[in-house]
């Protein structure tokens, strides 16, 4: 009987968070349908499963009018309070996407 190796996986981005186990998918695929509901279940739970599927929607950056950034009516200027408002969202997500693909990697045996 094989066992299978297991990653744990840690999102320290917020201390209420468990740490997971999650099968690593081996590098002939063999354990496929183990891993996949794991995973699923572990990115699912934290909110990154959309960032795999593509489905998570990319926040839009504030269209620029003479340079300055407005509000979809094409005329309000943006405050600075929405325009960091909006890059923290930006940032976020690009975090989510990043750390998904990061899971996907780490659970995932290296062929050598």
């Amino acid at each position: 009987m094989l066992i299978p190796t297991m990653s744990s996986l840690s999102f320290n981005s917020n201390p209420n968070l468990t740490n997971l186990a999650v099968p690593k998918l081996h590098d002939d695929g063999s354990n496929w349908l183990d891993y996949t509901p794991q995973i699923q279940k572990a990115m699912g739970s934290k909110g990154l499963w959309r960032h795999v599927e593509g489905t998570a929607v990319t926040p839009a950056l504030y269209m620029l009018v003479n340079g300055i950034p407005v509000l979809s009516d094409g005329k309000t200027q943006a405050t600075e309070e929405q325009i960091k408002t909006k890059e923290s969202q930006i940032m976020d997500f690009n975090k989510c996407k990043c750390l998904a693909q990061h899971v996907i990697l780490s659970t995932c045996e290296i062929c050598t």
